[in-house]
């Protein structure tokens, strides 16, 4: 099993973007990039998981790939043919930049 790491000029611009900003949504956006990624804590329960997975013997041949924090719209749903009006693009359950 190997990692693959995806960086995003993307997201350091829109990070950049960010630090100047004082609104409520602003300031919502920095507090989710600044909390930790569970999947990668030592001790939480999602880390377990990961770890738990990985020794499968059946997911073997898997890679791990760590994406950005910071997705566009056009791969998190639009390669995906999710319509406009689709519930997970609820800002409820995701964090759009626009």
């Amino acid at each position: 099993m190997k990692t693959i790491v995806i960086d995003s000029k993307e997201e350091e611009k829109v990070k950049k973007e960010l630090e100047d900003r004082q609104d409520a949504e602003g300031l919502r956006l920095k507090r989710f990039l600044n909390m930790p990624d569970l999947s990668r804590t030592p001790g939480s329960p999602l880390k377990e998981i990961v770890d738990r997975a990985s020794k499968v013997k059946s997911l073997e041949g898997f890679d791990v790939i760590q994406v950005p924090e910071i997705v566009s719209t056009h791969i998190l749903f639009d390669l995906f043919n999710m319509p406009e009006g689709h519930p997970a693009r609820s800002k409820l359950l995701v964090l759009l930049l626009k």
